[in-house]
């Protein structure tokens, strides 16, 4: 079994890095940096690689082809051409991706059955890159496995977000008692202290 790592993204990396943002800290010391890097580093960490490199292979290969997308909606964007671009070339571009992952993929994921770092990348590509939401909502819709794809990614994202709003419940209930002690002890009242005071007073 693979020991668990504590990872920490820095965007305020040493002098010696400034050159590198973000920069991933591993067990507390910065190790490197280059989002993709980063990115691509963390997949394999935890199993997002596909199966066997084969299939790393070809979540590479679907990751190129978002980044396509990205490029070109970027030039576009910067040339004042984005409408004629989101009504023209989005949905020959997402064809295109759509039919790459018919073959590397099955129904819900972009390559082999599980989550990859491929699904992860459509899913954002779909919810985050672009303004105008409601054009890039009606190109997917009109792709059917790369609609399924999203599904599954929103489906893992409100799981994590439920997991993540019950740890941080957690942290607060143990977090509070310690808060409070801690703050008795700069000589400032606790809630219980404060509490006792108003009573005495009424």
């Amino acid at each position: 079994m693979r020991k668990e790592r504590p990872f920490r993204l820095a965007l305020t990396p040493p002098r010696l890095l400034r050159s590198c943002v973000p920069l991933l800290y591993i067990d507390g010391v910065a190790a490197f940096g280059q989002s993709k890097a980063i990115e691509r580093y963390l997949a394999r960490q935890f199993g997002l690689m596909g199966a066997n490199d084969v299939e790393a292979a070809k979540v590479d290969m679907v990751g190129e082809h978002v980044r396509d997308i990205k490029d070109k909606y970027a030039k576009a964007k910067a040339a004042d051409g984005a409408d004629k671009w989101f009504a023209e070339d989005l949905n020959q571009l997402l064809d295109k991706l759509s039919k790459v992952v018919a073959m590397t993929g099955t129904a819900g994921h972009a390559v082999g059955a599980k989550l990859s770092l491929a699904d992860v990348q459509i899913f954002m590509l779909a919810v985050e890159h672009f303004d105008a939401k409601e054009k890039v909502e009606a190109a997917f819709k009109a792709q059917p496995k790369l609609q399924a794809v999203r599904a599954c990614g929103a489906a893992r994202v409100r799981v994590c977000r439920a997991g993540a709003a019950v740890d941080a419940a957690r942290t607060r209930r143990s977090w509070t008692p310690w808060r409070i002690t801690r703050r008795s002890r700069r000589g400032v009242p606790s809630a219980r202290s404060r509490r006792s005071k108003l009573r005495r007073r009424g």
